[in-house]
This record gives C-alpha cells, structure tokens and sequence, in this order.
C-alpha cells in the first residue's frame, strides 16, 4: 500500500523559490510523483499557496504566478481526491491555528506524513501518533531517499 503524505504550503513555496536546486525541500516534491506514494493536497491548501504568494512582496517579486498555478495543477493531476464535505473539529493544536487546517486534513485522509518547515508544526511531533510529522530531510530518510 502507498505511503499517504500531506505536505505543508511552506514547503511548496521554498520549492517554486528555488526549483532548481539541490537539496531535501526539491526532492520532497519531486517525490510525489512517485507510485509508492499518494499526496493529499486540499483547495484549502492550494489556496493557502497562492495567498501566501500573493500577499508577501518578498514571494512575489521572486515567483511568477503562472509557476504557482502550473504547480498547483501538478499536484491536483497526481493528488487523492480531496473530500472537504464532512467538517472535522478540533481542539486547537498549534499556536497558529490557522494551521490547524494541516492536522484536520491529515486525520481526515489518514495520512503517514505531515512534512512541514513550520516551527509551530514540527514542535507538536512528539504529541501526536499519527501521522507522523516531519521535515523535508527525515521525509526523505524515512522513505529511504537521499
């Protein structure tokens, strides 16, 4: 069965910084394409994306939106199915709730692996089981890429 990963909004937006680099961030994402692994990827999640994008100048001086959308449709193409029709509520988890949307989407799709940048995000790792939260490096590791 494939590994179930979710990836956070940071992680695609260090990747369309630098796409062409070298290093753990470019291999997360270049790995979703592989067929021993299944994304969740969420409309909340792509929304997140381009509003990131969109909203710091520093972002958007440095990505072209053309490059969001062209991604974002990538990983649409080779996402499960996003089924948001059934709310999930939770206790608020981490400082930042508008986070929590990350946890919810993971619990609700039964993902392996939450991979995130997010201080707020990896802090939480060793109070929840499941799934299992990671940086981009550990991802790889624990997936037995270089």
């Amino acid at each position: 069965m494939p590994t179930r990963v979710l990836v956070d909004a940071n992680i695609f937006i260090s990747y369309l910084l630098s796409p062409d680099s070298s290093g753990a961030i470019v291999s997360t994402v270049e790995s979703l394409w592989s067929a021993d692994l299944e994304l969740v990827f969420s409309d909340v999640l792509a929304s997140e994306i381009r509003a990131t994008v969109a909203r710091k100048p520093y972002l958007r001086e440095r990505i072209v939106l053309d490059d969001v959308d062209a991604l974002i449709d990538g990983l649409r193409a080779i996402a499960l199915p996003s089924n948001t029709s059934e709310p999930i509520e939770i206790a608020p988890i981490l400082r930042d709730r508008k986070d929590d949307y990350l946890l919810v989407e993971a619990v609700r799709t039964d993902a392996d692996y939450l991979v995130s940048g997010d201080r707020d995000v990896l802090d939480i790792r060793d109070d929840i089981a499941r799934p299992r939260i990671v940086n981009p490096a550990e991802f790889l590791t624990a997936i037995s890429l270089p």
